[in-house]
């Protein structure tokens, strides 16, 4: 409120609040001064006294009341009270009307986005091909004049659009725009934000348009027409302000009736509108994710299927060629000729390249079963003493060779239900590591114990060690090939951790260059009856 424009400002003692050290707040005092140019500006429309209300949609400024007065008037509080509460009745009434507007078109947009989306969802290759045979519905879903679907290079159009070359080229930036923001773009002058679209402002002044984030072509944009329209300023909006003889600003004088045609502004889109093409875009995202991962389920279940017939096929020959070489070896021997010996040698060679052939497809038989979730276990209460002692006696023999130390101990009266074949495959494959990388005259030594209900088997060498860059990866499938170590399929741990985790276990390792590597798993300890 400013009851006098004439007033005479007076000044505020002390400058600064002393204890604060800031400026006074004036947001809400009604004795604050304004700016001299408002009211010079108030002067030069003839007005003295001059008073303003707020009107608010959803805490956002979304008209004035104003008031003015031909000479100076103090309203009262009591009137400026009544006034208050007019504005804030009012403002709440605008924005339940605000609220009741956009649930209503949000209700009709779900109709048709429910259309839209199962159109997606049906579609044979690309998720927005569903929409091209549902154009009408695809236009009243923002109230667009015409609509163009880009699928990586088919580009289709429906309703006014500009021309197939300018909706490519407009669309190069729109993606730039939108995978810049993560969000639709929309706008009512196109041509104040790209200058290019002005050669087809009649048809296409307004925009609304979403991509996918594919690193192929595809979106979706909604065109909307150029409103000709007038619009009446009191004076001319441009000329609100014009220097005077002392360079310092001035307000304009002229109020005459000023009337500005409007061009390049197409109607306003909705927050209904945006929020039908958010869902939209959310929808066809959802639905492209689903089909890639039913696409990539089904890759995977047919490579498993491939791995598991061939390597079942390739059993019955490698095995008969095993056989061959060791019946060809017989023959040999009994050969005293000058090339027997190298004969013999490259029979061992094949024998020995074809053995380990045998175990890459056994373990590939098993890594599919794994993945597969079909891993077969025939699980039997197992005393674990007995378990060791069988491993180290099948083993002893691999570490003599070595001179290797072999030491097995294990805690009393364990016993744990397991599947001993899957058992005896995890410890060879830990005890085979084992005896591989620790040096000769090294030691290795088997351990059993429980520990809070499990019984904890590990197998300790001093070998080498392992890399801290390495150990959280020698689990993981392949690695070992990928590692560049040409021993082995990579799948060994892979399909021992598998194992472990199939009889409700864990598998882990610990290890220190230079010092030695600790393998351990854990099986659940079987508990006897009671009774």
């Amino acid at each position: 409120m400013i009851p006098d424009a004439r007033y005479v400002p007076v000044p505020i003692l002390p400058v600064l609040r002393p204890d604060t050290g800031q400026p006074l707040d004036l947001g809400f005092s009604v004795l604050r001064s304004v700016s001299p140019v408002h009211c010079q500006y108030l002067e030069n429309m003839g007005v003295r006294a001059s008073m303003s209300l707020s009107l608010l949609a959803n805490d956002q400024l979304w008209g004035l009341i104003t008031c003015a007065h031909p000479e100076p008037l103090l309203v009262s509080h009591s009137v400026r009270t009544m006034c208050a509460a007019i504005a804030q009745l009012l403002s709440v009434q605008i924005t339940a009307l605000h609220t009741r507007d956009e649930q209503r078109q949000r209700e009709q947009k779900s109709r048709l986005l429910n259309e839209l989306t199962a159109a997606m969802r049906l579609a044979d290759r690309d998720v927005l091909e569903g929409l091209l045979n549902h154009p009408e519905p695809l236009q009243a879903l923002t109230g667009a004049s015409g609509v163009a679907v880009l699928i990586e290079d088919r580009l289709q159009l429906f309703g006014e659009c500009p021309t197939v070359e300018q909706v490519r080229a407009l669309y190069l930036w729109v993606r730039e725009q939108c995978l810049k923001s993560g969000e639709p773009l929309l706008t009512d002058h196109l041509q104040g934000l790209h200058g290019a679209s002005a050669l087809y402002s009649d048809v296409a002044s307004g925009l609304l348009a979403f991509v996918l984030p594919k690193p192929v072509d595809n979106g979706v944009l909604w065109f909307r027409p150029q409103l000709r329209s007038s619009r009446k300023w009191s004076g001319n909006p441009d000329e609100h302000f014009s220097a005077g003889d002392d360079n310092r600003l001035q307000p304009r004088t002229s109020f005459a009736l000023w009337e500005q045609q409007v061009e390049g502004r197409a109607r306003e889109w909705s927050a209904a509108d945006t929020y039908a093409v958010k869902e939209l875009r959310r929808s066809a995202i959802e639905n492209d994710l689903a089909r890639q991962v039913l696409r990539e389920h089904e890759a995977v279940r047919k490579r498993d299927e491939l791995v598991a017939v061939v390597s079942h096929d390739l059993r019955n020959p490698m095995t008969i060629i095993i056989m061959q070489c060791g019946m060809m070896q017989r023959l040999v021997a009994r050969d005293e000729g000058k090339h027997t010996v190298r004969l013999s040698a490259a029979l061992g060679t094949m024998e020995q390249a074809t053995a380990r052939m045998n175990t890459l497809i056994a373990d590939l038989l098993d890594k599919s079963k794994l993945d597969a979730g079909k891993y077969p276990l025939e699980c039997k209460p197992l005393d674990v003493v007995k378990l060791l002692q069988e491993v180290c006696g099948l083993l002893v023999t691999l570490t003599s060779h070595k001179n290797i130390e072999l030491n097995c101990s294990s805690s009393e009266g364990l016993s744990i239900d397991a599947d001993p074949q899957r058992l005896f495959q995890v410890l060879s494959n830990l005890l085979g590591n084992a005896v591989k990388f620790t040096p000769s005259g090294g030691r290795i030594d088997l351990s059993a114990r429980q520990v809070d209900g499990k019984v904890l088997i590990s197998v300790r060498d001093n070998g080498g060690g392992i890399h801290a860059v390495h150990l959280p990866h020698i689990f993981e499938r392949y690695w070992s090939v990928r590692d560049g170590n040409p021993n082995g399929s990579g799948l060994g741990l892979y399909i021992c951790r598998s194992i472990v985790q199939a009889h409700g276990g864990e598998l882990w390792a610990e290890s220190e260059p230079g010092i030695g590597s600790v393998f351990t798993f854990s099986i659940p300890a079987l508990v006897a009856d009671a009774a």
